[in-house]
C-alpha cells in the first residue's frame, strides 16, 4: 500500500468519523430535550467545557483543538417556566451534564493528546449526569448568572440547594424502554427528597 492510498483510507475514516459524530450529537440534543420535558422542565442555556471557542479574529491554530470539539463535555440547563427571569424561592432547574470520554484528564495544564490517555477507548465511558437544584430563597439574577459564576459548592450559601443527583452510562439509555426506567429511577430519587 503506497502513503497516497494510506492517506485516502485515512480520511475515508475522517469522513465515517464526522457523520459518526454527527449522528451522536444530534441523538445526545433529542435525549437531552426528552429527559427534560419529561421532567417538567424547559430549555434555558448551555455551555461547553472548552469555551475557548475560536472567532473569526483568532487563530484556530492558537487554540486548543478540542475546543472545535464543544459537545465533548457540554452541560445543558433547563429551568421550569416562570413569568420572572429571576427565580423564586422554591422554583427548580435541571442540568444535564455530558460527559462524552471520561478518559479525559481533568485540570489539565497543556492541550492533552488523546493517543496518551490513560484510560483507553475500551475502558473509558461516556455518561450523562442529572441534577437539580432548587431555591432556598429568591434570587436576585437569573439561572445563568448563577450557574455560569458559581462553583457548585458555593450554591448553599448563596440559597440554591441540590435536590436530586445522579450519573448514568449513556449505554443505558439505548432505548424507550431503558430511557423509561432511568426517567422512573431519577423521579423517585426526586421523590424521595422532596419527602425528607
Amino acid at each position: 500500500m503506497t502513503s497516497i492510498d494510506n492517506i485516502n483510507a485515512a480520511l475515508v475514516d475522517v469522513r465515517k468519523a464526522y457523520r459518526l459524530l454527527y449522528l451522536y450529537q444530534r441523538g445526545v440534543l433529542c435525549l437531552t430535550e426528552e429527559i427534560a420535558d419529561a421532567l417538567g422542565f424547559k430549555f434555558f442555556s448551555w455551555q461547553s467545557y472548552f469555551d475557548r471557542r475560536s472567532t473569526r479574529k483568532t487563530s484556530p491554530s492558537e487554540k486548543w483543538v478540542w475546543d472545535m470539539l464543544p459537545m465533548y463535555k457540554a452541560w445543558f440547563l433547563f429551568s421550569q417556566e416562570a413569568s420572572d427571569p429571576k427565580p423564586k424561592k422554591g422554583e427548580c432547574f435541571l442540568e444535564i451534564s455530558l460527559l462524552s470520554d471520561n478518559g479525559y484528564p481533568e485540570n489539565a495544564d497543556n492541550e492533552p493528546n488523546p493517543l496518551e490517555f490513560e484510560k483507553t477507548v475500551a475502558d473509558s465511558d461516556t455518561c450523562i449526569k442529572l441534577v437539580v437544584f432548587q431555591t432556598v430563597k429568591d434570587l436576585d439574577h437569573d439561572w445563568y448568572y448563577f450557574w455560569k459564576k458559581y462553583e457548585y459548592s458555593d450554591f448553599p450559601s448563596i440559597g440554591i440547594e441540590t435536590v436530586a443527583d445522579k450519573e448514568y452510562r449513556l449505554a443505558e439509555l439505548s432505548d424507550q424502554e431503558s430511557l423509561n426506567s432511568v426517567l422512573k429511577n431519577f423521579q423517585s430519587i426526586l421523590h424521595n427528597k422532596e419527602e425528607h
